[in-house]
Formats: C-alpha cells, structure tokens, sequence
C-alpha cells in the first residue's frame, strides 16, 4: 500500500489522509469545496474536487484513481439525500475503478443499518429496512460484489472526537426518553487507527468497530455535562430499558481479527 485515495476528506477521512502522508505514502485526497484544497495540500496531500452524485466524465476521476487502495467515506447525508442516487453515484465509479490499478476498498459505514434487538448484535444481525440504513447496504453491495478487488465495510458506531461530542446537541434540553439505554460509541483515535489496519487487510469482509464499554445514555451524558461544563440533559424518570428498543454492537470479531486494543475503551473516559 503506498499510493491510497481518500475518497471524502471529512471529519474522519482528513485524519487518515494526514496519518498516511505522515508515514510517506502518495495520498490523493477528495473534497466537494475548493476551500478545503489549500488545507489539504498542507498536509502533502494532492487534493481533487469530486462529486459522486455529478457526471463522471466531467471530472478527474482517472487521475485520482491511480492508486493501490481507495478509503471510501461519504455518509448518505454528504452525498445524497436521495436513497437511488447515493448507490447509484458509486455504481457510476465502477467501470472507472475496475479499470484502475485498485486491489483493495475500503468503505466506511455504520452500525445503523441494524435493526434494535434489545440484546447484542454482531456482524450477522439483522439489517434494518430505513431508509438511510438501506442507502449504506446498498452501497456496501455495489463494491462487495465486484471481484476485481477485495472490501472490508467498517460500520462505527457513534463517531466522537476532536471536539465533536454528542453532549452539544442535548445539553440542557429537558424530558429526554431512553436514559437507560446503552450508549454504542467510539472515539477518532480508535477509527484512524482501524482504519488504517483495514487498508493492510486484503480481504473481503465485514467488520463492526465500537469501544468496548456501553454505558446507558444518561450515564454518559451526564459524565460529558461535567467535562465540558455544560447542563445535561434531564431524563424522565420512567424511562426504562424494558419500554424501549435498543442494540449493543459487538466488536469482538473486530478485536480478534486484528489483535487490535482500543485506546478508548470506554465512552465514559471520552474528554474531547
């Protein structure tokens, strides 16, 4: 692996392209905005504007392809809101990058997709019939299907880090439901560090990537009210776990696959 394209520059795709510029690998690295090149190109990374969801042709798909491995990682809501159009956007790249030098993909997507089991869910659970979770299945199936070049699908929970923490969007709001939920999260550190462990892993498969500990959303919420100095959330006292549904994602097939031990085992801990 030493020429990777980063397809969607975001959140968590910067911080792999930066770490994999770091180690001297050739990075191509994709943004929908010419604001965001100049940042890239800092980090030695050479910087292409593309869209998924415009015409193909019209752009420098070719060039950015010409690399070993492509990291994917364009949520639904960054390329389409259109459930057709977001699988259909990648469908479109197929030809392109089955006649690219490409002999591994990864594609980041979500522990959403399953469906609330009120008990533990693995790799095999069942998948969820929502819109936005069947926008990622079918994405995941449009490269797992080909045989031109081996996939891993991530599916993370919850994404926090790097000042983006779930506690910003419920500080101080008042009668939330579901305290007692166990909470499915993992911090940035834990996804660069996977990330980077599944471009070296040449395989087909799929893998589900969360910190080890869960602990019920009003623990959580209110551990965060107290590290960012903000009011927590107050939940109603008859929210209980048996009158709702829930999920506990699994990563022990994650941890054993590649002996890998997170950083941020537990969301309690989470301080940024």
């Amino acid at each position: 692996m030493n020429r990777v394209g980063i397809l969607g520059c975001g959140w968590l795709g910067i911080e792999v392209a930066k770490r994999l510029s770091e180690e001297g690998k050739e990075v191509n690295g994709s943004t929908t905005t010419s604001s965001k090149l100049v940042e890239l190109e800092s980090y030695r990374i050479n910087a292409f504007i593309l869209d998924v969801t415009a015409e193909v042709h019209d752009q420098e798909w070719e060039k950015f392809l010409e690399v070993d491995t492509l990291f994917i990682n364009l949520p639904p809501s960054t390329a389409s809101s259109n459930q057709q159009s977001y699988a259909k956007g990648f469908k479109q790249l197929m030809p392109i990058i089955e006649s690219s030098p490409i002999k591994h993909i990864v594609f980041i997507s979500s522990t959403s997709v399953y469906e609330n089991n009120n008990n533990w869910v693995t790799e095999t659970a069942q998948l969820s019939n929502d819109d936005r979770a069947q926008r990622l299945i079918d994405a995941e199936k449009v490269f797992m299907k080909s045989t031109q070049f081996s996939t891993v699908i991530i599916r993370f929970a919850g994404l926090v880090g790097k000042s983006r923490n779930p506690i910003t969007y419920l500080s101080g709001k008042k009668r939330q439901e579901d305290g007692r939920q166990p909470i499915n999260l993992i911090h940035l550190v834990d996804c660069v560090n996977i990330s980077i462990l599944a471009l070296d892993y040449m395989q087909n498969e799929v893998f589900n990537a969360v910190a080890d500990k869960h602990p019920t959303k009003e623990e959580f919420y209110n551990e965060m009210a107290k590290v960012f100095n903000v009011d927590a959330p107050e939940f109603l006292n008859n929210s209980e776990l048996d009158s709702s549904t829930y999920k506990m994602i699994s990563n022990e097939k994650l941890k054993k696959t590649f002996n890998y031990s997170f950083k941020f085992p537990n969301p309690l801990l989470f301080k940024d």
